[in-house]
């Protein structure tokens, strides 16, 4: 009774085993890829045009005008430097949201060879930095309603551009030291 046991799992893992491994093959062609260079370059002269230095980023869930940018050092710890940004926020979307996380932006820093991701700094902002703006990332806006507010990135790079993106690769704003 065992051994039929062992042989049925035995045969069961060999039948799946080779339905696993069977099936399409990939063939790997030795044909350089087709490029549309004409499609390429129009792609990136419109991103250009839509994103070079332009402080207003606009979908359909927020607006956001950065009116203003400081390099700071955090109140904690003066060897930690963060980016505070003074920002027109405007709810786009159906239910209040707060500037802070219903901005759809992030900042980051680049090395010779990879993108930092940059935290945020709204906790880190000095107490006397604009109280009353550091207090509005955090208040619910109403939809359709607009507010100033300043929002933060703590640098990881300390004399790099910090580079304002949407999380789809169509808006930059770069803010240099």
């Amino acid at each position: 009774m065992k051994k039929n046991v062992k042989n049925v799992l035995a045969i069961g893992s060999i039948a799946l085993l080779l339905t696993a491994c069977g099936g399409k093959t990939n063939e790997v062609k030795n044909e350089p890829p087709k490029e549309n260079k004409t499609n390429a370059v129009e792609s990136v002269e419109s991103k250009q045009e839509s994103s070079k230095e332009s402080n207003i980023f606009e979908d359909e869930s927020a607006k956001v005008i950065i009116k203003n940018y400081e390099f700071l050092k955090s109140q904690y710890d003066e060897n930690v430097d963060i980016v505070a940004l003074t920002i027109e926020f405007t709810n786009k979307t159906d239910e209040a949201v707060d500037p802070w996380f219903g901005t759809p932006l992030k900042g980051e820093q680049e090395t010779d060879k990879t993108i930092e991701l940059l935290d945020g700094a709204n906790g880190l902002f000095p107490e006397d930095y604009k109280p009353d703006l550091v207090a509005a990332s955090d208040v619910q806006v109403k939809p359709g309603a607009t507010v100033e507010a300043v929002i933060g990135y703590q640098l990881k790079i300390k004399d790099s551009p910090v580079y304002v993106r949407d999380w789809d690769g169509n808006f930059e704003y770069v803010l240099n030291k």
